[in-house]
């Protein structure tokens, strides 16, 4: 039988590693500027500088919670990583809803704050 720490490390690593996932996904095209992510860069009204420095961030966040995932000492850094992922994936959503974007385009980014935040709360409890 699991304890509740094992179940709590497990849940922690599982979103942990589905959000760093999902930052490298989505944060690749927009450092390397593909072209379909530099135009949903003009569509939002964001320079092509921006965008990447966005898809920089989304890869540092990556990296981030890969790191903190180690645990001990670097534990914090995923917490720090877990908190920047939830405060960019927020800002996503409301970027969405200003665009009048259909709510199922803002649906991804609202399911990965929800596991950015999951990761933040386990990851207090590990």
């Amino acid at each position: 039988m699991l304890s509740t720490c094992n179940v709590t490390t497990v849940v922690t690593t599982v979103c942990r590693l589905t959000v760093a996932a999902a930052l490298v996904q989505a944060g690749a095209p927009k450092v390397t500027g593909a072209p379909a992510v530099m135009d949903d860069a003009e569509r939002l009204g964001y320079t092509p500088d921006a965008y990447r420095a966005i898809g920089a961030v989304s890869l540092a966040g990556a990296a981030g919670l890969l790191i903190g995932g180690i645990g001990g000492r670097l534990r914090w850094i995923g917490q720090a990583a877990s908190l920047g992922s939830l405060a960019l994936f927020t800002g996503a959503v409301i970027e969405h809803v200003r665009h009048g974007d259909a709510p199922a385009e803002s649906l991804p980014a609202a399911s990965l704050g929800v596991l950015s935040l999951i990761s933040l709360v386990a990851g207090t409890k590990e």
